[in-house]
């Protein structure tokens, strides 16, 4: 909802009747929940204004063994991008075996996948991957495979360095 304030001001030259009109807009703040679920996935709301819309994924279900971060996330009619996983969110994760990780996300919290035994393929889709969080993937299984965006090899091979084994 927007509320619109006139101030008319007429103006008479020569027979002819101006109206002139400025305009203030003030847009509602919609309210929105800061933890929603979706597809097995718990987000929280990390920033709601009108220059950005993001949320972090808290935690997976125990129960999935495949689980799609998406680029970005619809909930109560307002699109977030998702960037963020949150430290611990799949910290010993008995069934997860499989995680792909969308292409918005800027870091991945420490021990997010920490003691997720069972995990063995990681797809980092994401060329924005700024930080990757202490122990982060400790403890997956030793043979898994991590496949990154060809242009960012070097870089992410430094970045997880030591955070997973």
């Amino acid at each position: 909802v927007a509320f619109i304030i006139c101030k008319a001001i007429i103006m008479h030259c020569e027979r002819i009747t101006l109206v002139l009109c400025s305009y203030n807009l003030y847009s509602s703040f919609q309210k929105v929940d800061s933890e929603f679920q979706k597809a097995g996935i718990v987000y929280e709301v990390k920033a709601f204004n009108d220059k950005q819309k993001e949320a972090q994924v808290v935690r997976g279900m125990t129960a999935q063994k495949v689980v799609r971060i998406p680029q970005k996330i619809r909930y109560q009619g307002v699109n977030f991008s998702v960037t963020a996983i949150a430290d611990k969110a799949f910290y010993k994760n008995k069934k997860l075996e499989k995680v792909e990780i969308g292409s918005s996300v800027r870091t991945i919290g420490s021990r997010a996948f920490y003691q997720t035994k069972k995990l063995k393929f990681i797809d980092i889709r994401s060329k924005k991957l700024k930080s990757v969080g202490k122990a982060a993937f400790i403890g997956i299984q030793k043979q898994a495979k991590i496949k990154v965006p060809r242009d960012k090899k070097a870089a992410y091979v430094k970045l997880l360095a030591k955070k997973y084994g």
